[in-house]
C-alpha cells in the first residue's frame, strides 16, 4: 500500500513538473519548488521509504 501511495506522489510530482515545462516562466517555477518542498515535508512523515522516491 506504501508503494501505491509513492507511485501516486510520483505521479504527481511529474504532473506537476510537466505543467511547469509547459507554461514556463519564473513564477510557475517558484510555484513548483514551494508544492515540492511541501511534498517533501509531509513525505518525512512516513519515513525514509517515502522518502526514497524524492532522492532515488
Amino acid at each position: 500500500m506504501l508503494h501505491r501511495k509513492n507511485a501516486k506522489v510520483d505521479y504527481v510530482l511529474s504532473r506537476a513538473r510537466r505543467i511547469v515545462l509547459t507554461l514556463g516562466g519564473f513564477r510557475t517555477s517558484l510555484t513548483y519548488v514551494t508544492f515540492q518542498i511541501v511534498v517533501i515535508a509531509h513525505l518525512e512523515r512516513f519515513g525514509e521509504d517515502a522518502l526514497s522516491l524524492v532522492d532515488p
